[in-house]
């Protein structure tokens, strides 16, 4: 009995090896210490090219930023965008995509929130509101509210040149593809399998280096300066400069095991803002400000089929709000205008302050000498390296200088914009104003000229 006893252990043993040893030979079971188990290289490889060829499937983005002062970690402002459907482009003439977006903002203790669907049909995009914030300039109080909610528009997408923009991808994925073979760029720390929803998964982190985030920083610049709506230089970028500020990027990514797609990109990353602005404005003190951004995305259902209909009564959107409430958003634009040139011209004055003390810029006790003119002082060094320009900067809106610079100790200056804020007074026009007393608002005739006592 115990002969057969042995021996029947030593078969359930030999049957239990050989399956074990199948499984791991054939990928059935690849624990990390498996000899077999494909590398990450191979894997991640097979990814990119299958994914590439990849044409339908449903997708979820979660994308998080939450702005924060450092030292209490408290939340200034918080945004959020979801974006969630269908996407077929099978026939890259006509794409075809449906789904919904959500977006919300909290600041302040007051939250906004829209929704919205969307389908896309070759080059027609339709959209129609769910919910959406309380926005006076849109004209919708009362029933044209209620009508928004239930009626589809349809719009042209982008007009962009279809071979420029096959270029321009094709750019994009060469810089990618480097990258990849590359390893000095990055670092890959494989972590044990998971699932994503039902799909077994492996499961990699991913950490590009700073020269690596270089690399993608200057590559997909140098693919889209060609856009005209850019209208870019090549050395208006700093790209080493930008990498260094930001630092390493770390992503999780997770590729089925079955198929070798990805299935989800996850990636969280702290940015100190302050570093890309010469000052903090978000905090409203001297505390450092950073943003937290997350960005989640998921994908499934590889080769479904997806059908996507026209709907039905799409309206433009210009016939449904009409030329009265569409004057709404020019209004707004001008105050978005308006709200930069003043914030542009505060940054100005409180670098010229900084200025009046430093012996490396006004000269120690003095502010910057000019001859005066639109966009007269270009920088402020070592405080502002590049001095901003109105948004439209074209007469009569431009930055303009009051010249000093024939006085022996320059203890004096006035720099001044001019707003599209209607002033209450007819024949009259607004400027904002700074100097050594500060900034302040100027509500002047329109005939009148500048001088440096209007700035104090």
């Amino acid at each position: 009995m115990e002969t057969i006893s042995t021996k029947k252990a030593l078969t359930f043993l030999t049957i239990l090896f050989l399956g074990a040893g199948v499984a791991l030979v054939t990928h059935a079971w690849e624990p990390l210490w498996s000899p077999f188990r494909l590398s990450p290289e191979v894997v991640l490889g097979s990814m990119i090219m299958n994914t590439k060829h990849a044409t339908t499937n449903y997708f979820e983005w979660d994308i998080r930023a939450d702005f924060l002062r450092e030292d209490t970690k408290e939340k200034l402002l918080q945004l959020s965008l979801r974006i969630d459907g269908d996407l077929d482009v099978q026939d890259e003439n006509n794409e075809k995509s449906q789904g919904t977006l959500d977006l919300a903002m909290h600041m302040e203790g007051i939250d906004y929130a829209a929704k919205m669907e969307y389908r896309g049909l070759g080059d027609k995009a339709y959209f129609r509101f769910k919910t959406f914030p309380a926005l006076p300039f849109l004209g919708l109080e009362g029933g044209g509210s209620d009508a928004l909610r239930n009626q589809w528009f349809v719009t042209e997408k982008g007009a962009q040149d279809p071979e420029q923009e096959e270029k321009i991808k094709q750019k994009v994925e060469v810089v990618w593809e480097d990258i990849v073979k590359d390893p000095s760029l990055y670092v890959i720390q494989e972590l044990p399998d998971t699932r994503v929803g039902k799909k077994a998964t492996y499961h990699y982190r991913i950490t590009l280096k700073e020269n690596g985030v270089e690399r993608i920083i200057s590559g997909i610049f140098d693919a889209l300066a060609s856009l005209p709506v850019l209208d870019l230089e090549r050395n208006e970028i700093d790209a080493r400069s930008i990498a260094s500020k930001l630092g390493e990027i770390t992503a999780e990514v997770f590729v089925g095991k079955s198929d070798r797609l990805v299935y989800r990109y996850f990636i969280q990353k702290d940015i100190d803002i302050d570093q890309f602005l010469p000052f903090n404005f978000l905090s409203g003190s001297e505390a450092s400000t950073f943003v937290s951004l997350e960005f989640d995305m998921k994908l499934s259902d590889y080769g479904k089929k997806v059908s996507v209909e026209t709907p039905p009564d799409a309206k433009p959107l210009e016939e449904f709000f009409g030329p009265t409430s569409l004057g709404g958003l020019g209004e707004a634009r001008e105050a978005a205008r308006d709200a930069k040139r003043q914030a542009d011209i505060r940054q100005i004055s409180v670098a010229m302050e900084l200025c009046y003390d430093n012996s490396e810029c006004g000269g120690g006790g003095q502010y910057l000498a000019t001859r005066g003119g639109p966009n007269a002082v270009k920088a402020i060094e070592p405080f502002l390296q590049s001095v901003p320009t109105d948004p439209t900067d074209d007469f009569p809106y431009q930055y303009t200088w009051m010249p000093n610079y024939f006085w022996e100790r320059v203890d004096d200056y006035c720099l001044y914009a001019r707003l599209e804020e209607d002033s209450q007074i007819s024949g009259r026009v607004v400027y904002i104003a700074a100097g050594p007393n500060g900034v302040r608002k100027r509500d002047m005739p329109n005939t009148a000229a500048f001088s440096l006592t209007n700035c104090e």
